[in-house]
């Protein structure tokens, strides 16, 4: 509690993941309209053969637990998913692309890769940036896989930019500034292991109100 004459004023600074993997924008073809993604739905670990489902997803933001995807008959574990589209960048920047998974995941702009997750593993958070430029578009692939236990497969994409937070505006006049950085669970947890160094966007943060 703020003593007299005290103001406290609070900012998050800048988007977590779990909004980027919730609001994350889409398109389902090249040139097309309709929001989401294909996704094909397999009953094996390796994309092999017919999917057993079909459809469009909004965007890749699934947390299974221990269970699996609604689809009737569909196995809890040893199942793959693909979703294939396309992103539209508004600005142009370095575009951050972050994927989460247990277990296995990979990730593919304009069908190069660049993020191979593609192992056993507990929920581990990957991240790739790329310089794209406004009013293009770029196809996006994504391939999971779940092997037994938990199931995760997040994905999102976004243009950064603490240098423009409001928190640096409300640090710059202030008297006093205290910055929370650090790890949550999608950046480390039981399973595996993680850099010592902080995201990126945390140190701009850090540099900005310095």
């Amino acid at each position: 509690m703020a003593g007299t004459g005290i103001t406290v004023t609070y900012d998050p600074g800048f988007t977590d993941d779990v909004h980027i993997f919730q609001t994350s924008q889409f398109y389902t073809a090249s040139g097309s309209s309709q929001s989401g993604l294909h996704c094909e739905y397999f009953n094996n670990q390796t994309l092999y053969g017919t999917p057993v489902y079909t459809g469009i997803d909004t965007r890749i933001n699934f947390s299974w637990g221990s269970g699996g995807p609604a689809i009737s008959g569909f196995p809890a574990d040893h199942f793959s998913v693909r979703w294939t589209g396309v992103i539209r960048p508004q600005e142009t920047g370095s575009h951050e692309f972050i994927i989460r998974s247990d277990d296995g995941c990979r990730l593919y702009l304009d069908n190069q890769l660049i993020i191979d997750g593609w192992k056993d593993q507990g929920a581990t958070t990957y991240r790739k940036t790329r310089t794209l430029e406004s009013g293009t578009e770029h196809t996006i692939k994504v391939e999971f896989y779940e092997n037994e236990g938990e199931a995760v497969i997040q994905m999102g994409w976004h243009l950064p930019d603490p240098t423009n937070s409001l928190a640096i505006q409300h640090a710059s006049e202030a008297d006093a500034a205290i910055l929370c950085v650090g790890f949550d669970s999608p950046l480390e947890g039981e399973g595996f292991d993680r850099t010592f160094a902080l995201p990126d966007d945390q140190d701009s943060l850090i540099n900005a109100v310095a």
